[in-house]
């Protein structure tokens, strides 16, 4: 798949488009197995989108890091700007404060803002494995209002097992496990069962 030439540099046998269509796992599997210097070549040149999520099926963290650290510091921001900010914070916690702040000097503004507040926590405290990004209803939002806010987010779906439910004052009223959605049947709206305050 991969052959270096004789000016030591690397030659894909498969197209960047093939490898763009496979799955981020498939694709992590690939990558586990190379070289650093066949990781970099790959990663700096597929699609960001692509590389967030290969990047985040990769097992080991000291190959994450390593993978970024071999980038241009603007690729592995636009990488980076791909993740949540959970597998993100995780991720450059992992890298020398250098690299990790190179990095984090490429990134547009917000992203880099929730990286940085999760980066303040040890990761084994609740600061450190929190993710900042939610989905919030109206207390009064229906059951096809929450399938509609899920259908909307669906790039949060895979970090997500609670909806959070909200009053006109936008103060948190109840804290909804997704599986509940499963149960609500007809029900005209969450306060039928939810939990009481």
């Amino acid at each position: 798949m991969i052959e270096p030439d004789p000016l030591r540099r690397i030659r894909l046998n498969i197209s960047y488009e093939k490898l763009e269509g496979m799955h981020p796992a498939d694709l992590a599997d690939i990558v586990e197995d190379l070289s650093p210097a066949e990781r970099g070549a790959i990663f700096e040149t597929i699609d960001n989108e692509v590389a967030a999520d290969t990047l985040s099926e990769v097992e080991d963290p000291k190959m994450q890091a390593d993978i970024l650290e071999r980038l241009e510091p603007e690729k592995a921001a636009d990488i980076v700007e791909e993740m949540a900010p959970d597998e993100a914070a995780d991720i450059l916690s992992e890298l020398e404060a250098g690299a990790s702040e190179d990095i984090l000097d490429e990134m547009d503004s917000e992203p880099k803002t929730e990286v940085r507040e999760l980066l303040e926590f040890d990761e084994d405290t609740a600061g450190g494995l929190m993710n900042t990004e939610f989905v919030s209803l109206h207390e009064n939002a229906s059951v096809d209002d929450a399938m509609a806010a899920l259908k909307g987010n669906e790039d949060l779906l895979d970090g997500l097992n609670t909806l959070f439910l909200i009053d006109g004052e936008e103060r948190l009223v109840a804290a909804v496990p997704l599986a509940r959605l499963f149960v609500a049947g007809a029900a005209p709206n969450f306060a039928v069962w939810r939990p009481r305050r």
